[in-house]
């Protein structure tokens, strides 16, 4: 057995470094002596590597086929293999666009890594600033972007700065401070256009300049940057859902409605694997339209709970001005506060740093659910 184990861990480290061709070269000598063997554990961590394999070689049925397999088995797993478990339900989450489901699980992996003692947590430590980001909460992803570089300080290893600073941009842009994210992200395209960061990350570079000056009202600049970040897609086959989406959005604000609504389609069209972006782009759509009883079904039936769901916080609030303003101007003053107030109600959780949710579990239910409890407890640590 612990000759597989050695192979298959060989085949993990091909598979980190990203030498795939080399990978599926020795994979064809794997797959078939694994389910052979009869062994839990070779299988185990089989799959803990044939999912981050099958992922980034695009057989996305092969890597779900192993994923249901790892969550059959979840509650025998050794704790050495539920924090590999765990981190990769949580990439899988945020591939999805489900950025409160990956941070809960990510929470998790980290309590796991403090239980044992784990230092080799940079990259989850940047996970959890990644999604505290999407879901709007800036000033919480600084901590861990520096956690995250404490940790590779301590083990000296080499990193790509840039990825750190493009989140560290969008807490700046997060936190009313545009004017910092622009020259935080302008230092990072220089970084990629001069050799000294992956190419791959030009079009997350060029589309948070875009935002961040949609937020500092310079809409033809921002647009310039959207559009860069579109072609950008385009020439690596990845989908520019997100850039049509804000794109639209700065349509929007020069009252360009037709082109936004044109931006909007072709968003809706290539966003259909990210729900929340969808969703999102969807309920902009119907905003033009809210005298439609379809429109205005969709964004107060589906749009504001799928987005609640996701952690889709400044989303949420957009939708519930919409409707406030939507009920204003129909004199009806029950709804047009219901929504202000909503609103309101997730400015101030994001003001605070607090996590969005319906009701807090007591501590009898987060001790029975060892997941949830980890997640309120570092929910209610970010306010200290």
């Amino acid at each position: 057995m612990q000759g597989h184990i050695e192979s298959l861990d060989t085949w993990g480290k091909l598979i980190r470094e990203m030498y795939l061709d080399e990978a599926a070269v020795m994979h064809e000598g794997i797959e078939e002596a694994v389910w052979d063997s009869g062994s839990f554990e070779i299988q185990t961590v089989y799959a803990l590597y044939g999912v981050g394999y099958f992922r980034r070689i695009g057989d996305n049925a092969k890597a779900e086929y192993l994923m249901k397999f790892l969550e059959k088995h979840s509650a025998n797993l050794p704790i050495k293999y539920a924090y590999d478990y765990f981190f990769l339900k949580a990439i899988g989450a945020m591939n999805v666009g489900d950025y409160k489901a990956a941070l809960r699980d990510f929470l998790y992996v980290e309590y796991l890594s403090v239980q044992n003692a784990r230092v080799d947590n940079h990259f989850l430590l940047y996970n959890i600033a990644v999604c505290l980001t999407q879901m709007d909460y800036g000033f919480l992803a600084e901590k861990y972007i520096k956690k995250a570089r404490e940790s590779v300080a301590l083990l000296e290893i080499n990193y790509d700065e840039t990825r750190y600073e493009i989140i560290e941009g969008m807490s700046y842009m997060y936190t009313a401070r545009s004017e910092k994210a622009i020259e935080v992200f302008n230092n990072c395209l220089e970084r990629v256009k001069n050799g000294k960061s992956r190419d791959s990350l030009l079009n997350s570079v060029l589309h948070n300049i875009g935002c961040a000056f949609l937020y500092n009202k310079k809409y033809d600049k921002a647009i310039e940057n959207f559009n860069a970040a579109i072609e950008c897609c385009e020439t690596d086959g990845a989908s520019p859902a997100n850039d049509l989406y804000f794109k639209a959005r700065t349509l929007l604000k020069l009252g360009e409605t037709d082109k936004a609504i044109a931006c909007l389609e072709k968003g809706i069209e290539t966003s259909k694997d990210d729900l929340a972006l969808n969703v999102a782009i969807k309920a902009i759509k119907c905003s033009l339209n809210l005298e439609s009883e379809t429109s205005l079904g969709y964004i107060v039936d589906i749009a504001i709970p799928t987005l609640i769901s996701k952690g889709r916080h400044l989303e949420v609030m957009g939708c519930c001005l919409m409707l406030h303003k939507h009920f204003s101007i129909l004199n009806n003053c029950a709804l047009s506060d219901k929504y202000l107030a909503m609103s309101n109600m997730y400015q101030e959780k994001i003001i605070k740093g607090e996590i969005c949710r319906e009701e807090k579990p007591d501590n009898t239910v987060c001790f029975n659910y060892g997941r949830d409890a980890c997640f309120w407890k570092c929910a209610d640590g970010f306010r200290t």
